[in-house]
């Protein structure tokens, strides 16, 4: 299903009339070259789609075709999701991005207590992320994303008796359970349930109507089936046949601020290009947001970190913000191009696929930027 609207000024590198058509048939190239069950992507200026198409389909067996209200599994992108609602509660006073969080959540483990959110939102805490035994079978509890969390403290209790990894502000350490102890810190601020932060802080303001914390157990109108390649499996799983198999059950909730929202590739996409005009963030709350904290040096890679967002610039010299999104069953992707004010997202129910959405998502951008 395609929608679009296009907006672009004289100097776009193609017509208004054939964007739409070349970025859906850039799309569905991606989507062949990597045989993806379902394939979305969007790209928006100044609060609005200009164009969305979600290709392919959303469940193999039943034949299901995907649309535009399908929702994937973001990943790692629900970490941008959730900076944003930290710098939102800054802006009413709620949070010091500066300040111990044992000022919000005493309860933590010593250790934890020093650490700030600042440093926490650009992965300079020194927490922890993924070791083996999370996921070791024969774990207590068993793997992580196969236990049942009915409390945020069970869901810290995944990490938060481990060491620090490095002292904390001493450098670069991703970490996905650094954004669980955001979400922690978020609700004992508010006195709220993360998933409902989410509902009210983003998705209610911004419109973003798909947006919404995954849940492994209730049903989720629109949501696709999420599916791994067969070859991720072959030494887990006797008997299988076919490129494709259904992913495993997972339960996010431990990762629900890191790694553990849904939404459509154009609520995606819409809530990008709402981060870089005025309405929803201050002036100031941006500069919070995208103002790198660590550089290259620092990252290893050639992209500075902000509050999530990985800084840089693309091959013809234009600055972006970006992050992409792994999961079990998914694998997306955010760009911003401040300069222009163009947002661009890409979704997919197939695990690393199609490898690195920021890559992919290159040539369709070049369609939308003037």
């Amino acid at each position: 299903m395609v929608g679009a609207g296009l907006a672009l000024g004289a100097a776009s590198p193609v017509s208004a009339a054939t964007a739409p058509e070349q970025a859906t048939a850039a799309l569905a190239g991606i989507r062949a070259q990597f045989d993806i069950p379902a394939l979305g992507a969007a790209a928006a200026r100044d609060g609005r789609v200009l164009w969305s198409a979600t290709l392919g389909a959303s469940e193999l067996e039943l034949g299901a075709p995907a649309a535009a209200t399908n929702r994937f599994r973001l990943g790692s992108v629900s970490k941008i999701f959730t900076s944003t609602l930290a710098v939102r509660l800054a802006e009413k006073h709620r949070i010091d991005f500066q300040a111990p969080i044992s000022t919000y959540r005493p309860d933590l483990p010593a250790a934890l207590r020093p650490l700030t959110l600042a440093q926490l939102l650009s992965h300079t805490a020194g927490v922890r992320h993924y070791i083996p035994r999370d996921f070791d079978v024969a774990a207590p509890g068993g793997p992580i994303d196969s236990r049942v969390y009915n409390t945020t403290a069970e869901m810290l209790a995944v990490f938060d008796a481990d060491p620090l990894r490095q002292a904390p502000g001493e450098s670069y350490y991703y970490s996905t359970f650094g954004y669980s102890l955001v979400g922690a810190v978020l609700e004992s601020v508010t006195n709220r349930p993360f998933a409902e932060l989410v509902r009210t802080e983003l998705a209610a303001p911004l419109g973003l109507t798909s947006l919404e914390v995954d849940d492994a157990f209730n049903l989720r109108p629109g949501r696709v089936r999420p599916y791994v390649p067969m070859e991720a499996m072959r030494d887990r799983v006797q008997g299988l046949n076919g490129k494709i198999i259904h992913a495993p059950a997972v339960n996010t909730a431990y990762k629900q601020p890191g790694g553990g929202m849904i939404c459509t590739a154009g609520d995606v996409a819409r809530f990008g290009a709402a981060l870089l005009g005025p309405g929803y963030l201050s002036p100031r709350s941006r500069d919070l947001l995208f103002t790198p904290i660590v550089g290259p040096a620092a990252t290893k890679a050639p992209f500075s970190v902000a509050f999530g967002w990985r800084v840089d610039t693309d091959a013809r010299g234009r600055r972006r913000y970006h992050h992409a999104g792994s999961i079990e069953g998914g694998r997306s992707g955010l760009v911003l191009y401040p300069d222009h004010g163009v947002a661009l997202s890409m979704t997919s129910n197939l695990s690393g696929a199609p490898g690195d959405p920021v890559v992919a998502l290159a040539p369709i951008a070049e369609l939308f930027l003037a």
